[in-house]
């Protein structure tokens, strides 16, 4: 009895009095928006999901690359730092990857925008950074060069190679000092014979790693 007498004063109510005059209106809005929004969630957001993927995938190696850089802060992996945070502790002149670290940074520009903009789609101009060091790299083996979106997926593997590589070196060379004893390692008064590849796997020929070097010493 209660809840009829409640209904029965809802009806009588200004409130209800105004939503029933503009029913109408509020049906073709709802119609509309029904439109929208399936041909938002229709839409195809192959790019944006690729996007999303290569950031996540380059913040793993990232993140594994500073604790082996870092011995002396091993909570990084806890710690609740942003992924631009973690690229500036990773911003050092003779880390491998340095030269990726402007496509790396456009990166994650470019998250951010795709996360928070429904409409963002990267030009080709927003890639440049990411696609110019991927150019150096394919065209110095001879292989193809990407083109559009493939240019993402290319870009971070080949970057996740050089952290891993570069977390790898650490843990043989850095003599338990992170990256600064990797760079001891690398002075010319550390003399070091190049060791066989695991496995009898193939080494990749030294004059390619020449002519990469000279390629990148040109733009970095």
């Amino acid at each position: 009895m209660r809840t009829e007498t409640l209904t029965e004063e809802m009806k009588k109510s200004s409130v209800f009095q105004k939503l029933l005059a503009d029913a109408l209106h509020i049906e073709a809005d709802f119609h509309a928006f029904k439109g929208d929004y399936r041909r938002i969630w229709d839409t195809d957001h192959s790019a944006k999901l690729t996007i999303l993927k290569c950031h996540l995938v380059l913040e793993h190696f990232l993140t594994s690359y500073l604790e082996a850089a870092n011995p002396a802060s091993p909570g990084i992996a806890s710690a609740r730092l942003s992924f631009a945070q973690k690229v500036d502790l990773a911003d050092h002149p003779q880390a491998n990857f340095h030269c990726f670290l402007a496509g790396i940074r456009v990166l994650n520009s470019i998250r951010n925008k795709v996360v928070h903009r429904l409409d963002f789609v990267p030009t080709e101009e927003d890639l440049a950074p990411i696609a110019q060091p991927v150019r150096v790299w394919r065209e110095a083996l001879g292989e193809p060069v990407p083109e559009g979106f493939e240019v993402l997926d290319v870009f971070t593997e080949l970057v996740c190679g050089f952290m891993e590589g570069t977390t790898k070196m650490i843990a043989r060379h850095g003599n338990q000092s992170g990256l600064p004893g990797l760079l001891s390692w690398y002075r010319p008064d550390n003399s070091a014979e190049p060791s066989a590849p695991p496995n009898g796997g193939p080494a990749t020929p030294v004059v390619k790693i020449k002519e990469l070097v000279g390629q990148w010493t040109s733009w970095i």
